[in-house]
C-alpha cells in the first residue's frame, strides 16, 4: 500500500470523506492533469498563469524510457521528503514526471519545489510557476504560490530562499496532505526513538513491547478513524493530529516508565476510575447518536473493544 493513500483507507468512512473532500475542491496536488488544469482555471489565477503556458517543462530533465520502467508505483513525495527512504530528489523529480507513478500523471506540486528550490536540478522560476499554475489547487492557494515564488525571484527572501507546497494552504484538503507528510516523518522518528529505548531490552522484553505495539496501533487506529468528526473539510488532518497524539503519548510513558517515573495509584483510585468510565460509558449508549456529528454510539463501542483488548490483552 502506498505511503498516501494509508491516509484514505483506514476506514471506508474516512476514505469517503477524503474522497469527497478532494472532488469538491478539486485541488489534490498528486492528481493534476496539466489539460485539464489548464480549463479548469479561475479567472482570478488566469491572466498571471496563461503565459507560462507557452512553455515546456525540460525534456532532459525528465526520465528516460529505461528510468520510466523502473518508477512504477513510485511517489514523489517519498523520496523528496525522506519518508521511508532517503532523500533523493532526482529521484523525485524522475517520479514527479512519470506517468508510472502512483497518479499516473506528473506531480506538479514536487515539480515546483524542485525547480524553485534549486533541489538536484538548477533554479528554473519559469518552470516553477508553470508547474504552481498547472497543481489542482485551490484559487488562493495559488495566487499565495505565484506571489511567494515571485518573492524568491526578486530577492525578498532570505537568502537561499525554500517554498514548499504545504506553505500558502487555504484548504481543508491540503491540510489533511501535508498532516500526512508530517505524520510520516514523525513516524520515523518516533521508531528511532523506540530502538534506541528498547536496545538494551532482552528478547522477551522486547517481544512483549512489540506486541503492546500493535495492540496501542490498533486502538489508535480505532480511536483516530472512528471518534473524529469527519464533518468538517479539515477532517483527514484532524484525523492525523488524533493519531499523532495517542502515539505520542505511548512514546512520552514508556521515555517516563524508563526514567523510573512510573505511574503511582491504588485498587480503590482504579475501581473509581473504572466506575465512572462505565458510567460516561453507559450514559452514551442511553443518548440519541447526534444528527450531523459523524461519531456514533457503535463507533464509541467499536473504539471500546480495542482498548479493552489492549489493556487486557
Amino acid at each position: 500500500m502506498s505511503f498516501f493513500s494509508k491516509c484514505l483507507s483506514r476506514s471506508m468512512v474516512f476514505a469517503l470523506s477524503c474522497f469527497l473532500a478532494t472532488a469538491q475542491a478539486n485541488e489534490n496536488p498528486n492528481l493534476a492533469d496539466q489539460k485539464n488544469a489548464v480549463i479548469n482555471r479561475d479567472p482570478a489565477i488566469q491572466g498571471q498563469c496563461s503565459r507560462f503556458d507557452k512553455f515546456n517543462f525540460p525534456a532532459s530533465d525528465k526520465p528516460s524510457v529505461a528510468q520510466e520502467k523502473g518508477l512504477k508505483n513510485c511517489e514523489a513525495e517519498r523520496f523528496y521528503y525522506g519518508i521511508e527512504t532517503k532523500i533523493d530528489y532526482v529521484k523525485a523529480r524522475y517520479c514527479a514526471y512519470s506517468t508510472q507513478s502512483q497518479e499516473k500523471s506528473p506531480n506538479y506540486g514536487v515539480l515546483m519545489m524542485l525547480y524553485a528550490n534549486g533541489q538536484g536540478i538548477a533554479r528554473n522560476y519559469k518552470i516553477a510557476k508553470k508547474a504552481a499554475c498547472d497543481t489542482d489547487a485551490a484559487v488562493m492557494e495559488t495566487v499565495g504560490r505565484m506571489q511567494h515564488l515571485a518573492n524568491m525571484e526578486s530577492g525578498k527572501e532570505w537568502a537561499n530562499p525554500k517554498i514548499d507546497i504545504c506553505d500558502d494552504i487555504t484548504s481543508g484538503f491540503m491540510q489533511g496532505y501535508c498532516a500526512k507528510i508530517q505524520s510520516g516523518l514523525a513516524d520515523q522518528t518516533r521508531a528511532q526513538q523506540f530502538a534506541s529505548l528498547t536496545s538494551n531490552w532482552n528478547i522477551k522484553e522486547r517481544a512483549a513491547f512489540q506486541k503492546l505495539k500493535k495492540q496501542a496501533e490498533a486502538f489508535i487506529t480505532a480511536r483516530s478513524d472512528l471518534e473524529v468528526d469527519l464533518s468538517g473539510t479539515s477532517r483527514c488532518a484532524e484525523v492525523l493530529e488524533e493519531a499523532e497524539t495517542q502515539k505520542e503519548d505511548l512514546l512520552k510513558s514508556l521515555q517516563d516508565f524508563e526514567a523510573g517515573n512510573l505511574p503511582a495509584f491504588s485498587n480503590d483510585g482504579y475501581t473509581k476510575l473504572d466506575r465512572e468510565l462505565n458510567r460516561v460509558y453507559l450514559q452514551l449508549k442511553q443518548t440519541k447518536d447526534p444528527e450531523f456529528d459523524t461519531v456514533k454510539m457503535k463507533d464509541i463501542q467499536r473504539t471500546q473493544q480495542a482498548w479493552l483488548t489492549e489493556t487486557i490483552g
